[in-house]
């Protein structure tokens, strides 16, 4: 993890390299939109480089099909994410094609703050520091592609998926087959989440 949290910093970190200069500059209006253009171009890229493709189909075996629903709501946001950096990008390279949502995408990445759009399409208790956030779901991709590349994990990481109610049906349906019970009598079962007392 600490590999991938330098690895993505760099590009917020060439931002906030940017800053004094940008301060320095008020008093020349031209060249501090220049500076401040070519900061938010190098963070843009720099997320761009680290995006990983689309991801894989998964196999769909019992315990697996919940798969389909979290590779399903990764991949909107991760080729949501893409496609709006690419478009922001292109119109910052060319000028002329800079609409209200790449403002408000390149405000929010000037101020290190996750853009609106991607918070929407987010999974529930995302960061909204975006290093934090491009960290998390940098894990997060690679957590459903390793599951949806392997015969199914050996553990789950339940907080990590966007619909863990639907990981906890599948792992009941599979427990009453295996028992010979009918599926219904466990999957409507109720789940209770709670917290481990401190230590």
């Amino acid at each position: 993890a600490n590999v991938s949290q330098a690895a993505t910093h760099e590009g917020v970190l060439a931002l906030r390299t940017a800053e004094p200069l940008v301060s320095a500059l008020t008093a020349h209006e031209a060249l501090r939109h220049d500076v401040t253009l070519y900061a938010t171009q190098t963070v843009i890229m720099h997320l761009l480089d680290k995006l990983p493709g689309q991801l894989p189909p998964p196999e769909s075996t019992r315990l697996t099909e919940w798969l389909p629903i979290e590779l399903m709501c990764f991949e909107r946001l991760r080729s949501h994410v893409q496609r709006s950096l690419t478009h922001a990008l292109q119109a910052l390279r060319c000028g002329d094609q800079v609409t209200d949502d790449v403002i408000r995408l390149c405000r929010s990445i000037s101020a290190q703050s996750v853009p609106e759009a991607w918070e929407e399409l987010s999974y529930p208790g995302a960061p909204s520091s975006l290093a934090a956030w491009v960290d998390e779901l940098l894990v997060r991709l690679r957590y459903v592609t390793d599951c949806a590349e392997s015969d199914g994990p050996s553990t789950v990481w339940l907080s990590g998926l966007f619909c863990p109610h639907a990981f906890l049906a599948a792992l009941c349906s599979a427990h009453a087959i295996h028992l010979g019970d009918p599926i219904e009598r466990w999957t409507s079962a109720h789940f209770k989440c709670t917290t481990a007392p401190s230590e």
